[in-house]
């Protein structure tokens, strides 16, 4: 894992930080509400909004993907996120968080159709589940040390959410 993020560091420090800001600058979206239609596998995102590529303690996972527009939230998703990553600069000031892939600003039908099938296919889907299920497991084991209140229900709640949720 280590290996794979540091793989992709390394092509990160090829592309100049100022085309990130631009691209940041000129994509950010507008100030039209956001829309998720349809379900995970079969929908589209309308008015997304681009997440920063990096802030105090998060940084997305690929300049590539990034910059080929593969990195728009829901703005309601957004707004919670950076929201948490800010909590988070206390809570676990020394973290970092890496943001994986989200999605297109209006999302292409085919390139999901066509991605979901060469993951099924490769494995990949099924290593996810476990996956899922071992970070599953460490967040738990993270959240217990905290102290019982309102916010780490809705952290737990949201893992299990994350985890059960059907399509």
């Amino acid at each position: 894992y280590k290996s794979v993020l540091d793989s992709l560091q390394a092509t990160d420090t090829l592309v100049n930080s100022v085309e990130i800001d631009d691209y940041y600058q000129n994509n950010k979206g507008n100030d039209l509400p956001s829309k998720s239609e349809g379900t995970v596998s079969n929908g589209k995102l309308i008015n997304g909004k681009l997440i920063p590529f990096k802030g105090k303690n998060f940084t997305y996972f690929d300049t590539q993907s990034y910059l080929n527009g593969r990195a728009y939230l829901n703005q309601n998703v957004l707004k919670t996120l950076l929201s948490a990553y800010k909590s988070f600069e206390t809570l676990l000031p020394n973290r970092m968080f890496y943001v994986m892939e989200c999605s297109n600003h209006n999302e292409e039908k085919s390139y999901v159709k066509k991605a979901i099938k060469i993951v099924v296919e490769s494995g990949g889907l099924e290593y996810a589940k476990k996956r899922m299920i071992e970070i599953q497991q460490e967040a738990i084991v993270i959240l217990n040390d905290f102290e019982d209140n309102d916010a780490k229900q809705a952290l737990l709640g949201l893992v299990e959410y994350t985890v059960t949720r059907e399509k």
